[in-house]
């Protein structure tokens, strides 16, 4: 659930004191960690242009491995947020228009892809408006509402099965029940055609993009885009399985889920988002699309202004990892939160804590 308090002043000094900072981080993480089914949780927070890590637990039960600033994390669908970046470039360079019809660039007509001669746009995959359903295939939808131990290897199974012929089979299959930028549906297969036709309009294949824009050397050393098989990221648990789930396997695009990053390149990510001055970021944190009630979406930011100040968030979970972004460019002050366990409180718990932090270190008082 995402929050606009439009017109509603804001206050408040930032705790910018590392030493402070890391008390807050560790009373935070201790409270999380009470929860039985949280084996390890590992926390990042920029403020003022200083970096706080922390980790906590063990990343295997019984294993005295604690995750440290080289455990590297699947990230899951906090990966759209890159994907909405590089959107933002492109934009920028003049190369793509959010209100075109997608239709321009996929390999085939895809009459369906319109309702009453409104088609989907740009916009709409950047924004879940598009009406498509949240995965395809569409079996995909509703594994993870059951909650059964067997579920990571239901949908590893799916996945590895699934491919980019198949992908386009289906889409040709969706009916749209309105007008795309009507209703917000969150929407993975979405965010793949978003993948796609950056390749289009770029000429490189998604991982080159990211190398190339966000990843160098100088920038995220530690992030890649891993498609079918997240390589070395770290194992995580299922519920209250004590086998290890699979790690990702994306045979589509990766717009939807495959990046890998460690903690402190998803800092140095919400570093960059937190550059109000630069014009792509600031293209990316604009508003597209509003219910005109609670839900306000940027370039694949949920966006979200309370008392604190407005932050850009989104969550990512597998079925062996959950994690929460949120950035605050009004207070220079972004926090990371992920653990190596996944379940249906796991998302609250964590995004519990992110707000516990922000409590603490944004004094809202008059």
């Amino acid at each position: 659930m995402v929050l606009l308090l439009s017109g509603q002043q804001l206050w408040g000094q930032v705790v910018t004191d590392t030493t402070v900072v890391a008390e807050v981080v560790e009373r935070a993480a201790a409270k999380v960690l009470r929860s039985r089914d949280i084996r390890s949780v590992s926390i990042g927070v920029v403020v003022d242009g200083k970096t706080v890590t922390r980790h906590f637990g063990e990343l295997t039960p019984g294993g005295g491995n604690p995750p440290d600033d080289g455990t590297v994390f699947e990230i899951a669908s906090v990966t759209k947020t890159l994907v909405g970046y590089l959107v933002a470039a492109t934009v920028a360079a003049g190369k793509l228009d959010i209100d075109e019809d997608i239709r321009s660039y996929l390999p085939a007509p895809y009459p369906n892809l319109a309702y009453d001669g409104e088609p989907i746009r740009i916009r709409h995959l950047l924004t879940h408006t598009s009406g498509l359903p949240g995965f395809l295939p569409l079996a995909w939808n509703g594994v993870f509402e059951t909650f059964a131990p067997d579920v990571p290897a239901r949908f590893h199974a799916l996945e590895q099965q699934y491919g980019k012929d198949d992908f386009w089979e289906d889409l040709a299959t969706v009916r749209l029940s309105e007008p795309p930028g009507s209703t917000y549906a969150y929407s993975s297969a979405g965010t793949e055609l978003l993948a796609y036709i950056l390749e289009q309009v770029n000429e490189a294949a998604l991982d080159q993009q990211l190398e190339t824009i966000l990843t160098g050397p100088e920038k995220l050393a530690h992030t890649q885009l891993k498609l079918r098989g997240t390589g070395d990221a770290v194992q995580g648990y299922w519920m209250e399985n004590d086998a290890p789930s699979p790690r990702s396997f994306n045979s589509l695009w990766g717009g939807g889920v495959g990046v890998t990053a460690t903690l402190p390149d998803l800092l140095r990510y919400a570093a960059l988002q937190l550059r109000k001055e630069d014009p792509v970021v600031s293209r990316s944190h604009e508003i597209l699309y509003t219910d005109g009630k609670s839900r306000h979406i940027a370039y694949c930011w949920n966006v979200w202004r309370d008392k604190y100040g407005t932050s850009y968030n989104h969550h990512g979970g597998t079925s062996g990892t959950q994690n929460w972004l949120y950035v605050f460019p009004d207070h220079e002050l972004a926090v990371s939160v992920i653990s190596n366990h996944s379940g249906p409180k796991t998302a609250g718990k964590l995004n519990q804590t992110v707000h516990r932090i922000v409590r603490e270190l944004v004094d809202t008082r008059r």
